[in-house]
């Protein structure tokens, strides 16, 4: 763990601590996720903080008074600046300077989107609330459905790479919290059709111990992937184990259906 990621889980748990109704996402909620079912295989390093407010938004005078008060009794020295207001389909973006230096020492984004669940978290001696592990999958599957998957998201590759070797996955769950947020699962041309540039995207990636070649990824996620490309919509359920899709269904209920 780097200097500024010990920063970073100090001040989310400063963050969980408070009344504030605040679930956690992002790298460090995937980091704790990879974590605790003991995986360690590629890590993807982090200088941010991503988090819903649930309930009822505040103005961003609150938003930004509650969140320096949070980072400086992480460090004295550390301000939160506001530099974008949250809007539709825009998270609120602070930037926490050092007094002493000047410079950004990092950032918190705070979404004011609902989640679809919570669960606690534990990262070595601290707890949290985040986001489901479905939903973080989810949302990634989403990205990797569109062409971010090889302008700015290619680090999303890694991340679900990651979980799905990790973290079993519902076919009909994870359509359904795509639904429910309102996120469409877009045609994969990028993915499909433009390895080259998804290729070079990845290999760009920095900030990432232990990442495995371009081909292994694809390949894994290429199979990952596939009922979601193929619009299937069944009971299909991602082994992690088994690094496979299988059906769930009972067997009395799949013979039924023939």
């Amino acid at each position: 763990m780097t200097e500024t990621e010990r920063t970073l889980y100090d001040t989310l748990y400063v963050m969980s601590e408070t009344e504030l109704p605040l679930i956690f996402k992002g790298a460090l909620v995937t980091k704790a996720i990879l974590e605790n079912n003991s995986y360690s295989e590629t890590e993807r390093l982090t200088k941010d903080i991503d988090v819903n407010w649930v309930g009822d938004p505040p103005s961003m005078e609150i938003l930004t008074c509650a969140i320096d008060e949070c980072v400086t009794k992480v460090n004295p020295a550390f301000k939160a600046v506001a530099f974008r207001d949250y809007g539709a389909n825009r998270a609120a973006g602070f930037k926490i300077i050092d007094r002493n230096t000047n410079e950004v020492s990092f950032k918190i984004d705070v979404d004011m989107r609902s989640v679809t669940g919570k669960k606690t978290y534990y990262f070595g001696d601290i707890s949290f609330s985040g986001v489901l592990p479905s939903e973080i999958i989810a949302d990634k599957i989403v990205v990797s459905s569109s062409p971010l998957i090889y302008k700015h998201r290619a680090k999303d590759m890694i991340d679900l790479y990651a979980l799905t070797h990790c973290v079993d996955v519902s076919l009909i769950e994870t359509l359904t919290i795509c639904k429910q947020k309102g996120n469409s699962i877009q045609d994969f041309d990028g993915f499909r059709n433009h390895r080259a540039e998804t290729e070079h995207a990845y290999d760009k990636l920095r900030g990432v111990e232990g990442k495995p070649d371009f081909q292994v990824v694809y390949g894994h996620l290429t199979n990952f992937l596939m009922p979601f490309m193929n619009d299937i919509d069944r009971s299909l359920v991602w082994s992690c184990g088994r690094g496979e899709w299988y059906d769930s269904t009972p067997k009395r209920q799949r013979s039924m259906r023939r």
